[in-house]
């Protein structure tokens, strides 16, 4: 990374990403199945091919279909106006929130904010996945526990999607960590739920 150079002043870029770090990437991942070896002839290829770039999409996505699709694609009416996954059903929650418990979480904390939030999807007994949402107050919180569910959910309906329903929200002092700050979701799914 450069910074106050002559470099910046031409507009070179602060940082150029390795061809190791890129065939990490979800792109790179997309242009060793599709054999094109540039982003450029990744995008020519999925203009001509987006029946075969979205059903490479959709796997490397992980995106899980309780009902499988009948094609990615039905260009019947036209291809302004395709019908995309035809017979396919899906609970997004499965594919949003079902990540392995050793992957990345996401945590949530408003700079300065009151209180850190952690969703993970917990499978009682196999079943289906259910929305679980680990809150730690930083400072005294003066709603109660359903005040502040109730206001996740109608966050969450109105900014991401109206059928996700939190199962149920788990007040802890703190979420488990590695030593490196990486969270437990192991811990707090094998957890659950928790003994009070």
């Amino acid at each position: 990374m450069t910074t106050g150079t002559q470099d910046d002043k031409l507009g070179m870029p602060a940082w150029i990403p390795s061809a190791d770090f890129i065939r990490t990437t979800n792109i790179g991942w997309l242009m060793r199945r599709a054999g094109v070896d540039s982003y450029e002839a990744l995008h020519t290829w999925s203009a001509r091919h987006r029946e075969s770039y979205w059903s490479l999409a959709i796997e490397r996505l992980d995106i899980r279909f309780r009902k499988p699709f009948s094609r990615v694609m039905d260009p019947s009416r036209g291809v302004e106006e395709p019908r995309w996954l035809p017979d396919g059903q899906l609970n997004i929650f499965e594919s949003c929130f079902a990540a392995p418990a050793e992957a990345p979480s996401i945590i949530h904390q408003a700079q300065g904010g009151p209180l850190e939030t952690l969703a993970i999807a917990i499978s009682p007994g196999g079943g289906p996945s259910r929305l679980v949402i680990y809150v730690v107050l930083r400072r005294a919180w003066k709603s109660s526990r359903t005040s502040l569910l109730k206001a996740m959910q109608e966050t969450l309906k109105r900014n991401l999607n109206p059928l996700f329903k939190i199962h149920d929200l788990v007040l802890v002092d703190s979420l488990p960590r590695t030593p490196s700050n990486k969270v437990m979701r192991r811990v707090l799914r094998d957890g659950y739920p928790p003994r009070l």
